[in-house]
């Protein structure tokens, strides 16, 4: 395995492409730096061998935020540290290959996406299809053995997590011996895509204990729909979803208590916001209500939808509000934080934050977010 030498000459803060690109307030741009600083040396001293290889605990999570962080504040120090990380994430994921987890932040799918996404931005030089070839076996046998009419007691969003593992997965038709091929990654999506239409059609409204997986479902049908995958099976369900938002946000109760920002992530993914009503509305009545009890992932969601916002309108509220909910974030992380922290749902997450509030080209590392 290789990286690239994307993370270009040794640099230092002074030299950082934030001040050659992008006309930042000196003093944000200074104290933004000196935080994104601070994050790398936290995680550089308490990475250890004891780090899983998860996206939002462990290997998957560091390894994103290293590696685009390295495309702004390049150094000799970084590169080793990211080789090191890449390298030790890679061989644990070998090595647990066989064990197949169903939990996105946890298991196999939030770490392949991490790797895909990498790959994808051309950060990285790897093989992904010989380190999770195991894996893509074994998911496609979880999907094809699940029984949609009668799943059993607790699987329901463990099919879900299969179907975003192999949606993540860009096996091309030329896929490597040992792997599943497009033909079998196209059958297990129709699989989890034809599940998904019967939970909707089983659901009379969108609330708080379902809004998080219905925006799951409206993200995944629009990725899957994206790779010409049931491209008319999964509008229609997309409609059935949408016409649930509406009457969501229909019911002047909710509009009180604000939309939560997940909500607002998953119309956007399908809908951009000059074709979505309901995007509109929400947006130009500043009802985006970010939820600071919640988990961390759901607060680095809200963070990120409204960088997305920032940048796709200009619009300084959006930054603003970005500005407080990253300071809000940063509160909750301090401390001395467990290596189970240092992932997404950590320190990675809020160093990610900070980048995509700054450079609008590390928005990107978003595509591993499926709520």
């Amino acid at each position: 395995m290789q990286i690239r030498p994307v993370l270009g000459p040794v640099g230092v803060v002074s030299d950082c492409k934030l001040i050659r690109q992008f006309k930042i307030p000196a003093m944000m741009r200074d104290l933004y730096i000196r935080k994104l600083e601070d994050i790398f040396n936290r995680i550089y001293l308490g990475y250890g061998s004891s780090v899983e290889p998860s996206l939002g605990f462990g290997g998957g999570g560091v390894l994103l935020f290293l590696l685009y962080y390295g495309k702004l504040c390049p150094s000799d120090l970084l590169m080793e540290f990211t080789y090191t990380v890449a390298e030790s994430t890679f061989k644990k994921c070998e090595d647990a290959r066989n064990s197949v987890k169903g939990a996105y932040f946890t298991g196999a799918a939030g770490t392949v996406a991490a790797f895909e996404n990498i790959t994808a931005n051309r950060l990285l030089d790897t093989d992904v299809h010989e380190v999770f070839r195991d894996v893509d076996q074994a998911v496609y046998q979880r999907i094809t053995n699940f029984d949609l009419q009668k799943p059993r007691p607790g699987a329901k969003d463990e099919l879900i997590e299969y179907g975003i593992y192999m949606q993540c997965r860009q096996n091309s038709r030329l896929a490597p011996r040992g792997t599943i091929n497009y033909l079998q990654k196209v059958a297990a999506l129709i699989s989890v895509v034809d599940y998904i239409g019967l939970l909707v059609d089983g659901t009379a409204n969108i609330n708080s204990k379902n809004i998080n997986r219905i925006c799951a479902y409206l993200i995944f049908l629009h990725r899957v729909s994206r790779q010409k995958v049931y491209p008319e099976i999964c509008a229609g369900i997309m409609q059935r979803i949408l016409g649930l938002v509406e009457r969501f946000l229909a019911d002047s109760r909710n509009l009180k208590r604000g939309i939560p920002t997940c909500l607002v992530y998953g119309i956007a993914a399908v809908q951009p916001r000059h074709t979505s009503p309901a995007l509109t509305g929400i947006i130009d009545a500043n009802l985006i209500n970010p939820n600071p009890a919640g988990g961390l992932l759901n607060n680095i969601v809200d963070i990120q939808q409204l960088n997305r916002l920032y940048w796709s309108t200009q619009e300084a509220d959006f930054r603003s509000n970005a500005a407080l909910q990253i300071a809000a974030l940063e509160d909750r992380v301090k401390g001395n934080l467990s290596r189970k922290e240092m992932g997404l749902a950590g320190l990675s997450g809020l160093g990610l934050c900070m980048l995509s509030y700054l450079d609008r080209e590390c928005l990107a590392w978003d595509s591993v977010l499926c709520v």
